[in-house]
């Protein structure tokens, strides 16, 4: 209401509204615009423009949550890219962090874009290169994204591709790439 909402009657969303999640926050917004920041300010979601193409950061485990509000904010952000449910979206982990983490997050956001009407392809890091200019690729749970690897996602980017980073790059935030890409520095 003091937004000028009358949450009653919201098309297309349901209850919970809210939630309380985990992960692993990226911070420190440097050309990346806060959308939604948690009750401490850490940033939950952010839009970050480069180049002729766009990053929308969820800045955690939002596959796990999958709240209407997060999974309407996703699905606004693949229309205004373009994106089509019968073409599908790309899905990448760099393999530093499958080594450490596995594949199990695939699956799961898998899923939720299934639920959003969406289709999916696992997609390998020998595969970067092949990307159409207007693809979306949701980077899922890569803590560990050398800078070799957003370096070619940030180009994608620049050039017309459009990232869905779900969970922040925690353990390559040193990289310049990375911060780039996220439009974060810390």
């Amino acid at each position: 209401q003091l937004h000028g909402h009358d949450v009653m009657t919201l098309a297309g969303e349901s209850f919970p509204l809210a939630r309380a999640i985990s992960g692993n926050p990226i911070a420190h917004p440097t050309t990346a615009k806060v959308l939604v920041a948690l009750d401490d300010g850490t940033p939950a979601i952010a839009v970050n423009e480069l180049g002729q193409g766009r990053v929308l950061l969820l800045n955690w485990h939002a596959y796990r949550d999958r709240t209407p509000a997060v999974s309407t904010v996703v699905r606004r952000f693949l229309e205004s890219a373009g994106a089509k449910s019968g073409e599908p979206l790309f899905l990448f982990r760099p393999e530093a962090t499958i080594a450490k983490y596995g594949r199990q997050a695939y699956s799961d956001v898998e899923d939720w874009l299934r639920e959003l009407g969406y289709q999916s392809k696992v997609m390998e890091e020998a595969e970067l290169g092949s990307v159409g200019v207007r693809s979306v690729i949701c980077l899922v749970a890569a803590y560990y994204t050398p800078g070799e690897v957003a370096q070619k996602l940030v180009s994608l980017v620049e050039g017309g591709c459009n990232v869905i980073v779900i969970d922040g790059p925690v353990y390559g935030m040193k990289e310049p790439a990375v911060q780039k890409l996220t439009g974060f520095s810390g």
